[in-house]
This record gives structure tokens, C-alpha cells and sequence, in this order.
């Protein structure tokens, strides 16, 4: 099986997903399955927040035949056969709590349609994939919020890769 990790790089924390991505792929070569990594890059700014996505949901991974995302918002990445794992050490709070005050300069109605479209897409994109976090808090909020069952794992848990496969499979 083929299988395509595509990390986030995100300007607030550094090499988080880089190092999350490089140790699960060569955790997945080891188990015989092909790996490729890439990353795609991400800043936080709410005024441009639905564009990135949107630049996301494009990427084809037809070519694999199931993927990996690490990191927010490489989990908006789809995959023709829904064979997707979702790892994240955060979501992007910003769209669920202070959006509003990060777009002083658009009109309130527009504020909450852009907020509200990307919480629908989150929950779509969540929704399509099994879905592992790195904290037992985030956990809860996602799930509760996605109406998810998405299950807590730790970044260094000595499974990860066992569980990310029998995800996959």
C-alpha cells in the first residue's frame, strides 16, 4: 500500500509536523508500506484563513492509495476512497472564537458566513477521516463540535503507526 503523508507547515510552531511526519514515515517503511511526504505551508491569518483551505481541498492524492494528514489545515486534503487518517496537534480556534475580532474590517454578516463555512467544512473534512489527536482537550472539543468519535493519542505513543494503519485498512 501506498500511503501519502502531507504535513502542514505552520509559521507559529516549528517543525512540529515536520518531525511528526519524517518519524511516522519511516515507522510505516519499516511496517513495508511505500511512503511519500510532502508539506504544504500555512499562515495563521484570519482574513485569509477560507482561501488556504479552499487551496487544500484542491491538492490530488490520487496517486496514493490512502493518506496521512499531520497538522491544521492538511486534514481539508481529500482522498478519492476516504481511506484518510487525520493526526492534529491543534485545530485553528480563531474560527470558532474570536473570529470576529480578527476581521474588524469586513461587515459582521460577512464575519459569520466566512466562520460558518469553515466550521462546516472542518466538520465535512473531519467527518471522511478516522481522527487522532495529540491532547485529551482537543479531543473533546473537536469531537463534541464535529459530532466525531475521534480517539487521543500521543505523538510518541510506541502504536501510532499500528494505529494509523488498522485506521487505514
Amino acid at each position: 500500500m501506498k500511503i501519502l503523508i502531507i504535513g502542514t507547515i505552520d509559521t507559529d510552531f516549528e517543525n512540529r509536523e515536520e518531525a511528526f511526519c519524517e518519524c511516522l514515515s519511516a515507522e510505516l517503511k519499516i511496517k513495508g508500506y511505500e511512503t511519500d511526504v510532502c508539506y504544504l505551508p500555512f499562515k495563521r491569518d484570519m482574513i485569509n484563513a477560507a482561501e488556504q483551505v479552499f487551496a487544500y481541498s484542491l491538492v490530488d492524492t490520487s496517486r496514493a492509495d490512502a493518506l496521512v494528514t499531520v497538522g491544521y489545515p492538511a486534514c481539508f486534503v481529500p482522498h478519492r476512497n476516504e481511506k484518510k487518517v487525520c493526526y492534529l496537534f491543534d485545530c485553528y480556534p480563531e474560527i470558532h472564537s474570536s473570529f470576529s475580532f480578527k476581521l474588524r474590517e469586513h461587515r459582521v454578516e460577512e464575519r459569520k458566513k466566512i466562520a460558518e463555512g469553515l466550521a462546516l467544512a472542518e466538520t465535512k473534512a473531519l467527518s471522511k477521516a478516522s481522527v487522532f489527536m495529540a491532547s485529551e482537550e482537543l479531543q473533546c472539543e473537536v469531537n463534541t463540535r464535529c459530532k466525531i468519535n475521534g480517539h487521543f493519542i500521543l505523538p510518541n505513543d510506541v502504536a501510532l503507526a499500528d494505529r494509523i494503519v488498522g485506521a487505514l485498512l
